[in-house]
């Protein structure tokens, strides 16, 4: 049987809020399978794996992203 997690201990692990976690779970198009026991929540690893790559980002997506950012700092700093 594979790992089971709480949403606190996910929200450690990726530092985020357990809000945030929550989120991520109930996205709408996301079909994530989590257990309930009683009123608890607990989520497989499988599942940790899947939302992570659904947020995983490659290296030109990541140079964009920076790139853009400093574009508009560099623009914001001079328009001020």
């Amino acid at each position: 049987m594979e790992k089971l997690y709480t949403k606190n201990e996910i929200a450690q692990y990726l530092r985020v809020s357990v809000r945030t976690v929550d989120r991520i779970l109930q996205n709408p198009g996301s079909d994530y399978k989590i257990y309930r026991i009683g009123r608890q929540i607990r989520i497989p690893e499988s599942v940790v794996r899947e939302m992570l790559a659904g947020y995983a980002m490659s290296i030109e997506e990541l140079d964009d992203t920076i790139t853009g950012f400093f574009f508009d700092l560099i623009f914001f700093l001079i328009c001020r």
